[in-house]
């Protein structure tokens, strides 16, 4: 046998699968496939088993029909192959969206493919085997490692490397190394049935994040199935893409006698409440959908037809403003209607003055008669209304100055945009007006000296395209050496501006000239000679008369002096919104609570991964939504959190300061999932409490009831040190508590600050950073600790090492805070961690506890690899990783997820041990050195074994080929595989070469 590792060099292209004539049903061997349909509570829990039990041992395929297509194809004698896609649980796979989704969990397999392989075509391909492009794989496991291993991959924090190649010769292409790095959504895999029956469909599929499927719409379809197919009632799945879990539910559970009305409604109940419709559908599809359907289903949504009806007319008013229509105006306002009120036009929030700002816009460059009488009059009454226009329309209309009269008003207003340049009012005739002026003045007045010369360098370009035309810009720069005077590093940038843009040094020979020396003497001459030019002694007078006529103009119209900024929009707390924070208050029903993978991902999914009902009133009105709901307590916060406390306890209990039972080790633990739940929801002063009762309602029952009171009371009360409440005095068992809670929470405030050179400083002060001393340490431990090295107390020793371990655990976990230690632990590896990404990635696994607790691991086979000599390779020179071709083997780092599996931890070393051993390998247990040591000599001598690659025809006929796949565990065998099929399904083979383990068979 070849080792794990191996299997997925066979997952290749031109590797045609092995097709049996009486191919075996890929099925769920635990739960009965073979269920009828029958009404009844014990027969919709068995069929929902069954899906659970195929999404979780990866044979749940899905396919996209037309119904009346496929009642047609099920109906006949002769069934030609259909393909199928695999869904995975935790492996984030795309959909396929737009039509109806039939779901089996037993399948008659032709082929495997890597993904969509557009089987159809190869139905008459007259291609031969090694000419097609087709990735078959040789079965299902294989299909299913390449799957896992794209989602393993999207946790990458090494330079992105592509796997080995084994050539016809026996020798080996090594490692490549690329820009592209797995993220996001992987392609779904693709497999090749010879054909389905109806019985074989067991649930109808939905996207989980698609906003616009409806739950009404999606039943009535799903029960148009079940009639036209006569499959009886069917599960229906709704599966998340992003997360790969899915929920099962049956029609009764979803539906109910408002729930149409109420989705129909959304739209118009959006418009009436202010809000996003999409946001608001997305805040609707966080919750599980038998929630989401209960909550539709309360009551009727209230709509108010006046305002919906107000909010058209007044829509119309500002875009085709006439005094008929300003007349209408004002009878609205006078009513009351909300002026303030932002709409949604073309996906982006929009207020009533952005609107009439940009119907002038569209009319001026369409040459369209303007309507400035009344929309002069509109603009006044909108903007002392307290309207706001958004930054994205000033930019649009002060950087032309057009319309005139709009770009007056609003330097009247006093609105001036933060722009970063001027490039779009220097021009041949500068300036044009009013608003050139004073906008020219007030960027040039508040700019800092590298910002004027870039517009002394953005005068130079534009003196390119006019031709050596250097009087038409003179003006320009009159006005900005009132600002500016240049200097020598002016006169720089211009030359590296031409002479390094490759635009520009292309086109110098139009002119004949060295341009940006000839530039350089002009502004030289001109700024020796500016106090004689007319223009630049007139430029102070022309500002201030610029400016008194604005406020001239201010005065005449009534503008108020400064627009009111208006906050972003949100739900308006009203009754009618109501149902919705009600939805978010439901509490989660935990599985057996305790430190386990379950109980952690549940209560990551109701606390972190969407908003508290506190919070969901004030995100009702975004347009959109953000992807991490808690930025500053996010879930690998709380995870890394939950390392710290559990090898602080060993640590504690190895000194004999404290012991812990299992309930307290496991309660600790999971109070620490819990110690943010509320942050971000509800003031920080609550936040403990808020979290300490969250804690108590969800694990009630599941724990002695004291102790859950003392963990609870530990967590309400970890922040009472700093905040200077009064509490009553501690009992010794619950002052132990605190220790635990306080440390592994302060100690990941390095994510943050970042640690200094002199981390973890217990003796010195921390000039930035870090604080040590909020870590409550024990007050009979802190006594011990000593600034020199040779004094260090042995408790100290272990408890720097570790906390080291915790700095860098957070490096390579989404926080990449500052580090000032002499080598970052980063840099020391070589790493390139996107922390963007990796957030994301927690806020959506599966598998928190498993991912964190993988990293942990991967920091210690790092070190091992290290010690062995196997380096991080960055180049695809391989001048340090030591490649070696003829044997296939490495002494270097390339892909993490395959290279790092390679080093095998030893099975006795604990927590704390892994933590501290990047930093002090001295304070292990002799037993776990010896281990290591082992398997670093192991390393050593035999290296990583690169990857075997695509296996083509002409690698597996060679002699030297095939004794290295021999070496490997491998042999190459000749059958018969699928090579097509004939228009009435009959598959067509070919014989051709296939790698098979020693230990398989072949029929």
């Amino acid at each position: 046998m070849i080792p794990k590792s191996a299997s997925g060099d066979l997952n290749t292209p031109y590797l045609i699968p092995q097709c049996n004539e009486n191919p075996t049903a890929v099925a769920c061997q635990s739960v009965d496939a073979t269920i009828c349909h029958i009404p009844g509570a014990e027969a919709r829990e068995q069929q929902k088993r069954l899906i659970y039990q195929a999404i979780k041992e990866g044979k749940l395929f899905l396919r996209v029909i037309k119904i009346n297509s496929e009642a047609k194809y099920l109906g006949s004698k002769k069934r030609a192959p259909r393909p199928f896609y695999e869904l995975m649980r935790g492996v984030s796979v795309k959909m396929r969206r737009g039509k109806i989704t039939v779901g089996i969990v037993e399948l008659n397999p032709l082929a495997f493919y890597k993904r969509n392989a557009g089987t159809i075509r190869l139905q008459h391909s007259t291609k031969n085997l090694d000419e097609l492009k087709v990735k078959c794989l040789p079965d299902l496991a294989s299909m299913q490692a390449k799957m896992q291993e794209q989602a393993e991959r999207t946790w990458e924090i090494y330079p992105v490397f592509t796997s080995g190649h084994l050539h016809h010769d026996g020798t080996y292409r090594p490692p490549k190394l690329r820009k592209h790095q797995y993220s996001g959504l992987i392609s779904h895999s693709e497999a090749l049935s010879s054909g389905y029956k109806v019985e074989q469909i067991k649930c109808v599929c939905i996207d989980k994040e698609d906003n616009s499927n409806d739950i009404s719409d999606t039943l009535q379809k799903k029960q148009e199935l079940e009639k036209k197919l006569g499959t009886g009632p069917l599960p229906l799945v709704a599966y998340s893409c992003k997360g790969g879990f899915l929920e099962v539910y049956f029609d009764e559970e979803l539906a109910g006698n408002t729930l149409a009305f109420n989705e129909a409604r959304l739209g118009s109940f959006s418009l009436t409440h202010n809000l996003a419709e999409h946001a608001f559908r997305e805040l609707l599809t966080l919750l599980p959908m038998s929630l989401k359907s209960a909550t539709l289903n309360r009551q009727p949504l209230e709509i108010s037809l006046d305002l919906v009806e107000g909010r058209k007319e007044i829509l119309q008013m500002v875009e085709n403003p006439d005094w008929r229509s300003y007349r209408r105006f004002q009878m609205l306002k006078n009513k009351g209607f909300p002026l303030c009120s932002k709409f949604i036009i073309d996906g982006h929030w929009q207020t009533l003055l952005d609107l009439l700002s940009m119907a002038e816009i569209y009319r001026l460059y369409r040459k369209e008669p303007s309507r400035s009488d009344v929309a002069k009059q509109l603009f006044v009454d909108l903007f002392n209304s307290g309207v706001a226009i958004s930054d994205c329309v000033i930019d649009e209309v002060l950087d032309g100055c057009e319309p005139k009269w709009l770009s007056y008003y609003m330097k009247a207003a006093n609105i001036s945009f933060n722009r970063r340049s001027l490039a779009c009012l220097i021009d041949r005739k500068f300036p044009r007006n009013s608003a050139v002026t004073l906008e020219f003045h007030q960027f040039c007045e508040k700019a800092r000296p590298g910002q004027l010369a870039e517009v002394l360098c953005e005068i130079c370009r534009l003196l390119f395209w006019s031709g050596n035309d250097f009087d038409c810009l003179s003006r320009s720069l009159l006005a900005l050496f009132r600002y500016f005077r240049p200097d020598e590093a002016a006169y720089e940038l211009i030359r590296n501006f031409f002479d390094k843009d490759r635009y520009y040094s292309s086109h110098r020979k139009r002119l004949g000239i060295k341009f940006a020396m000839q530039c350089n003497r002009w502004i030289k001459k001109r700024w020796q000679k500016r106090a004689q030019e007319s223009f630049y002694q007139d430029w102070p007078d022309l500002v201030q008369k610029t400016q008194q006529a604005m406020i001239d103009l201010r005065m005449r119209l009534g503008l108020h002096v400064q627009s009111p900024v208006l906050p972003e929009p949100t739900g308006n707390g009203s009754a009618e919104l109501q149902f919705l924070a009600d939805a978010y208050s439901v509490p989660p029903v935990l599985p057996a609570g305790g430190d386990n993978e379950a109980t952690i991902l549940k209560v990551l999914n109701h606390y972190y991964r969407r908003p508290g009902p506190e919070r969901v009133m004030n995100f009702l009105g975004h347009s959109t939504l953000p992807k991490i709901w808690k930025p500053k307590h996010a879930c690998n916060h709380v995870l890394r959190a939950r390392i710290n406390a559990l090898w602080y306890m060993e640590l504690l209990e190895k000194f004999g300061v404290m012991t812990f039972s299992d309930p307290e080790k496991n309660l600790l633990a999971l109070a620490i999932i819990y110690h943010d739940s509320a942050a971000e929801d509800v003031p920080k002063a609550d936040e403990e409490n808020k979290a300490a009762l969250y804690f108590k309602r969800d694990l009630a029952g599941q724990y002695p009831a004291q102790l859950l009171e003392n963990i609870a009371m530990a967590l309400a009360w970890k922040e009472c040190d700093r905040t200077g409440h009064q509490v009553k005095p501690f009992s010794w068992k619950l002052r132990s508590y605190l220790h635990v809670l306080r440390f592994a929470d302060r100690l990941d405030v390095i994510r943050c600050k970042g640690v200094a050179a002199d981390f973890p400083g217990f003796t010195t002060a921390c000039r930035f950073g870090f604080d040590s001393s909020r870590l409550d340490l024990p007050v009979q431990l802190r006594e011990q600790f000593d600034s020199n090295p040779d004094r260090k107390s042995p408790f100290q020793l272990e408890l720097e090492a570790a906390m080291h371990g915790a700095a860098d655990l957070v490096q390579v976990t989404g926080h990449l805070g500052f580090d000032g230690r002499a080598v970052p632990y980063i840099s020391a590896y070589r790493l390139v961690p996107d922390s963007k990404r990796l957030n994301e990635q927690f806020e959506w696994t599966l598998t928190p506890r498993q991912n964190m607790d993988k990293f942990v691991d991967n920091n210690v086979q790092r070190k091992m690899a290290r010690q062995a000599g196997l380096n991080t390779c960055l180049t695809a020179e391989h001048e340090r990783c030591r490649t070696d071709t003829q044997n296939g083997r490495t002494w270097g780092i390339h892909n993490s997820w395959h290279d790092l599996n390679q080093v095998r931890i030893p099975a006795r070393m604990t927590l704390l041990e892994k933590m501290q051993f990047e930093h002090n390998e001295q304070l292990l247990s002799q037993a776990t050195r010896d281990e290591i040591q082992k398997e670093v000599e192991r390393l050593r001598c035999q290296g990583i074994p690169m990857q075997l690659g695509t296996l083509t025809q002409t690698t597996l006929k060679s002699p030297a080929a095939r004794r290295e796949l021999e070496n490997r565990g491998i042999t190459v065998a000749s059958v018969k595989r699928l090579r097509g099929y004939n228009d009435d399904g009959r598959p067509r083979k070919q014989k051709m070469l296939v790698p098979v383990y020693q230990s398989m068979t072949l029929t």
